[in-house]
């Protein structure tokens, strides 16, 4: 059993870190990593459980998911990131089969005697399992949240003293604006379209043409929202040269 829990442990070592295979395979790696720590981690906390009984396997697969999550919970906090999960995972797993090796042979005696029924403890590790999972979801859901939209717009004269307007995408995804410049209500000028990619910058000078005597008012709107101003500023005496 021992010999046989070390050969998948290797081999799923292999499939998962040092290989590029499938998603299908990947997943079967996983399940002997996380199967191996629970297995050891039911015969160290729950003894009275019988290997190979469905109580036994659901107490474990619960043990093993829960200390995975964990542990990719924990690497998320740390400079090493998620991506060493697998390499965490395996040292687990061959650490389990030593201590699943030492269990069978009787030189690990059980530490803690379970008082509870094998039903309670199922239980016990699903109410667990779901935890974590939970907890885990959660953390999932923050990440996925919708980027941040940061855009800035200006109007600002250059050092010719010509009247620019800039419009400036620091979000997390391509934006697209329209750009109206109006005076006393009245619409001077726009820009249709503004294709911008995160990070991206546009510039254009206004017409001299256009400039009115009375205050500029550039108006920004969104593709998402196309009636509802995003982004406005105003400008004094546009038509005065620097």
């Amino acid at each position: 059993m021992i010999a046989t829990a070390i050969i998948l442990a290797v081999g799923a070592m292999v499939l998962l870190v040092l290989t590029d295979a499938g998603i299908v395979v990947n997943v079967l790696a996983l399940v002997v990593l996380m199967m191996l720590p629970g297995a050891a981690l039911t015969a160290w906390l729950v003894p009275t459980l019988r290997p190979g009984t469905a109580p036994w396997a659901l107490v474990a697969t619960g043990l093993g998911l829960a200390l995975s999550i964990l542990v990719g919970i924990t690497l998320d906090q740390t400079p090493l990131g998620i991506r060493a999960s697998p390499v965490i995972l395996v040292a687990i797993s061959l650490l389990s089969v030593v201590l699943l090796a030492r269990r069978q042979r009787g030189s690990w005696p059980p530490r803690l005697r379970s008082p509870i029924s094998a039903a309670q403890a199922s239980l016990l590790a699903l109410s667990l399992v779901l935890a974590v999972t939970a907890f885990g979801i959660s953390r999932a859901s923050l990440a996925l949240q919708a980027p941040v939209e940061l855009t800035q717009l200006w109007l600002v004269r250059d050092v010719d003293g010509t009247l620019q307007a800039g419009v400036a995408n620091d979000g997390a995804r391509t934006s697209t604006y329209r750009l109206v410049l109006e005076s006393g209500g009245r619409e001077l000028t726009e820009w249709p379209e503004i294709v911008l990619q995160p990070g991206q910058t546009w510039r254009e000078p206004v017409p001299t043409a256009i400039l009115p005597e009375a205050d500029l008012r550039a108006v920004l709107y969104r593709s998402e929202d196309p009636l509802a101003p995003y982004r406005e500023v105003r400008i004094s005496d546009p038509g005065a040269q620097g």
